[in-house]
């Protein structure tokens, strides 16, 4: 048989042990940077910003809103790209091509650009064949196009190159107004 053995019993006094106080000193404060952080560089961000202030990219609170009007330089720079030619290919192939103020403007620039094919068409096709005048130097005639074709020409060269101006005014100063007359027939958006 084990016998086990008690502890023998640590009996207090009652008298009371006066404890020596000392003042402690408060530990210093530590300050944790916790926050957000932009995914792709790195840098701190407020809670609620929806496009990184350093790089300019959208935040994961930006999906999570959907897509919302927020301006940033890449996105006006997008929509002002719209209306140079083809350049409209830049804004959706960007990561701002679901933004609906780029896609807006891409939809303005497609039916510019489908604007700037017909008037050549016209003129090259037409006007140059209509307006034609023979000129005769030395012993070679040849067929040209007449002052007065390569007038109506540039007139309507003119067409597009207004909306352009107009359609680039509005993206710089950050509007989604359509462009006069043909605007109304944008198909992407």
């Amino acid at each position: 048989m084990a016998t086990t053995k008690k502890a023998p019993s640590q009996k207090t006094s009652p008298k009371k042990v006066a404890k020596k106080v000392t003042a402690k000193k408060a530990p210093k404060e530590v300050t944790i940077k916790t926050g957000k952080f932009c995914e792709y560089c790195g840098s701190s961000i407020s809670e609620k910003a929806e496009v990184c202030t350093n790089c300019g990219k959208y935040t994961s609170l930006h999906k999570e809103k959907g897509t919302q009007k927020v301006e940033s330089k890449d996105t006006k720079i997008f929509n002002i790209l719209s209306y140079l030619g083809i350049l409209w290919i830049v804004g959706m192939l960007s990561d701002h091509k679901n933004d609906k103020d780029v896609k807006f403007h891409i939809g303005q620039g497609m039916l510019l650009t489908i604007i700037y094919v017909v008037v050549g068409i016209i003129n090259n096709l037409i006007i140059a064949n209509i307006f034609v005048t023979k000129v005769t130097y030395w012993y070679y005639t040849y067929k040209t196009t007449s002052s007065l074709g390569y007038f109506v020409m540039w007139i309507l060269w003119l067409v597009p190159a207004v909306l352009s101006v107009i359609g680039i005014i509005n993206a710089a100063k950050g509007e989604q107004k359509e462009l006069p007359v043909i605007g109304k027939y944008a198909f992407y958006k």
